[in-house]
């Protein structure tokens, strides 16, 4: 697997990087760590770039590079860099030139690949981009205050999303997984099964209908979670409850749960309007939340 890990700042991504690497280790993923500049106008983008080379030439660290080394240090002090020694300076100057972004690639504890890259541009486009290019299984980011961030995440990158969103490490989370009779269902409960051996975590297992009735499609999804993570060894419980789909997942995922399930699989117009449940638990989410694709 090829994990995709978005970093903006010391400040607001150390959640986001610590269970980004928690995840690519138990799965023993290819991780890359991205930090995605913001663009700069065209009047000054050749100013901009005589700086940075400037700025380079003289060893001054430059912004993006600057949550590089960051990000370099955080996961080096953690044991994911292979001879990792703290006492070398991190050097820009090795950082290569490709065709649409800048990389360090380094020799990992755990895979065959760990890389540091550096884009630039609209964050949504670039790391769509990122996917395309290297065909990554899951995108994982730090929550974001614009609520249409969460429809461009679910709706433009080809991989599964995972939105670290209030994550706290001291906490023991389980997993609630959404069941239902859609689409990508039973691919939720695969990747919630790997997910759980792979930390330890206990499984919830959530199907929510809007009246008192269970259709026969969402009691058959019910039970079939239960049987695969049964068969699996995993630890689980099932729940049913009837109300309103989206708050009834907020309101069981509390503070203490990591909530996943499947992207919608209607059409993007109908989404446009109305809007799928991933989008609107993504939304309304308090706590991390993975969409599988």
């Amino acid at each position: 697997m090829k994990f995709l890990i978005a970093v903006s700042s010391e400040q607001f991504s150390q959640p986001t990087l610590t269970i980004g690497m928690q995840l690519a280790n138990a799965f023993q993923a290819q991780a890359t760590i991205a930090y995605v500049e913001p663009p700069v106008a065209s009047l000054y983008a050749d100013g901009m770039n005589m700086t940075r080379e400037t700025m380079e030439k003289w060893g001054i660290p430059q912004p993006g590079v600057e949550v590089l080394e960051w990000a370099y240090r955080f996961i080096g002090e953690a044991g994911y860099i292979e001879n990792y020694d703290a006492d070398i300076p991190f050097q820009q100057s090795k950082l290569v030139n490709k065709a649409r972004h800048r990389e360090l690639v380094l020799p990992s504890t755990f895979s065959d690949k760990l890389r540091l890259i550096m884009r630039q541009g609209d964050i949504i486009r670039e790391l769509r981009h990122a996917v395309e290019e290297d065909a990554y299984d899951v995108t994982i980011i730090g929550a974001s205050a614009q609520r249409k961030m969460a429809h461009d995440l679910i709706e433009y990158i080809n991989s599964s999303t995972f939105v670290v969103n209030n994550f706290n490490a001291d906490l023991t989370y389980k997993l609630l997984v959404c069941v239902d009779d859609s689409k990508r269902t039973r691919q939720a409960i695969r990747t919630a099964a790997v997910v759980a051996e792979a930390l330890k975590l206990e499984v919830e297992v959530l199907t929510v209908s809007k009246t008192t009735r269970f259709g026969t499609g969402y009691s058959n999804a019910h039970q079939w979670a239960l049987d695969y993570l049964e068969q699996k060894g995993i630890p689980h419980q099932g729940i049913k409850r009837t109300g309103d789909p989206v708050k009834t997942f907020i309101d069981e995922q509390g503070t203490d749960k990591i909530l996943v399930m499947g992207s919608s699989s209607g059409s993007a117009l109908k989404k446009f309007f109305r809007g799928s449940k991933p989008q609107q638990t993504l939304e309304a989410s308090k706590g991390p939340i993975l969409i599988i694709k």
